[in-house]
């Protein structure tokens, strides 16, 4: 029967300012005409029922610039918690709209099949989240084989979330917390976010997310370790143990995490890292891999042994040595080249700018009181040798932070940057 939309949406409100923001059933509105002279208003719609041939999605956004003078720039996207759902026909699961200069308005607007990708038992349940910028995330609920259930319809109120989806695998599969650094949270399904603490067993269906100057150090049992990095989200998928091979995989949401798989004669280790552009495969070696969700890059490098990647939708498998990596958007993989090279802009390549703009924020993301509203970052080309990364952040400073980094140089592209370069 398909997937059926189970109850309300629940908004998980981040924003500092939710005061100024209206969400309904079916668009939002974020009103900061007094404080920051613009308002942006967003509109989409979700089905409420996903049939094997698919189900259409459109989203769209307008920002308008009435006086700041700094500009807008506004984005909704399109986030599956799970690797059940893919996106098809477009394939870009995100609107964006930059109104530059007082007075503008622009608008943006997208449209895509979301697609299940992978068979599910009756009952289990998958959500799947619209980032509405600084507005949080609205959650959606999903329900496999399932011939009743409400429409999905948006929520006013804070999300509430509640219930855990599938436990997928168990046993040797299961995740222990090493160590943590920082804001590290984790929730089950939809429900809500809750602190993590070290010696956490994590199940499937799982996620994690860390904060600004933040990063969490997981374990399996196999002696397979894997660090999370700061301003990441990941989903545990299937984690379990059949017979003599042990089946590892994670969702990459947003962010970047490292990988070192331990390599068992007596056990067949498969170790899988998805996202929505790709996946990313070892055997008994060492990777890291990049993900920004506004771009749909993703950038695997081999720091042992070799990797294997397989974009979506494609039969292609590409095999990275130790040393090297790729670059991969919707519309190409780049050349091998040496690790943060790929696609180089100055240099280096967007992780390696994503990771000098983070070491620059860190040195005052304390004085600044500086958390993430769980929104996502953007690292886009700024010129043929530059970089431009955005950080929503909240604390002292509210709103999205920009720096350029030209020739591996980082400096402060907006006023939100300039505050917090300056210690707040």
């Amino acid at each position: 029967m398909g997937w059926v939309a189970v109850g309300n949406a629940c908004w998980d409100k981040q924003a500092t300012d939710a005061a100024q923001w209206t969400v309904t059933d079916s668009s939002a509105t974020w009103d900061e005409t007094a404080a920051q002279g613009y308002t942006v208003s967003f509109s989409y719609s979700m089905p409420s029922e996903i049939m094997a041939t698919g189900a259409s999605v459109s989203l769209s956004v307008t920002g308008n610039d009435i006086s700041n003078g700094a500009g807008i720039d506004s984005r909704i996207c399109v986030f599956q918690s799970s690797t059940t759902f893919e996106i098809k026909e477009g394939g870009d699961q995100c609107a964006t709209a930059l109104a530059p200069s007082p007075g503008m308005s622009k608008t943006a607007s997208v449209s895509f099949t979301l697609l299940p990708s992978s068979a599910a038992g009756a009952g289990v349940q998958v959500p799947v989240s619209i980032s509405l910028g600084d507005g949080g995330n609205l959650y959606y609920t999903y329900r496999s084989g399932s011939s009743t259930g409400g429409s999905s319809g948006g929520s006013g109120g804070a999300g509430s979330g509640g219930g855990s989806g599938s436990s997928g695998g168990s046993g040797p599969g299961t995740v222990t917390v090493a160590s943590i650094s920082g804001e590290v949270a984790v929730r089950t399904g939809n429900g809500q976010w809750q602190p993590l603490t070290p010696g956490t067993r994590l199940a499937a269906n799982q996620e994690l997310f860390t904060g600004i100057d933040s990063h969490v150090t997981v374990t399996f049992e196999n002696g397979s370790t894997m660090r999370i990095g700061e301003l990441t989200q990941i989903l545990a998928g299937t984690l379990q143990q059949k017979g003599k091979r042990n089946d590892i995989e994670v969702q990459l949401v947003i962010g970047a995490i490292k990988a070192t798989v331990k390599h068992e004669i007596s056990l067949d280790t498969s170790f899988k890292i998805r996202t929505a552009t790709a996946s990313a495969g070892v055997r008994g070696s060492a990777m890291s891999v990049f993900y920004d969700p506004s771009s749909r890059l993703e950038i695997v490098g081999v720091l042992s042994d070799r990797a294997y990647l397989q974009p979506r939708g494609s039969t292609k498998v590409i095999t990275i040595p130790q040393g090297e990596e790729v670059a991969i958007t919707p519309s190409g993989v780049s050349r091998l080249a040496p690790i943060g090279k790929a696609d180089a802009r100055g240099g280096i390549d967007a992780q390696t700018a994503w990771d000098l703009v983070l070491a620059a924020v860190g040195k005052t993301s304390a004085t600044c009181g500086l958390t993430s509203p769980m929104t996502p970052f953007g690292v886009k080309p700024a010129g043929a040798t530059a970089w431009q990364v955005t950080i929503p952040v909240a604390g002292k400073v509210t709103g999205p932070a920009a720096w350029t980094v030209n020739n591996g140089k980082v400096a402060p592209a907006n006023t939100a940057a300039d505050t917090i370069t300056a210690g707040c």
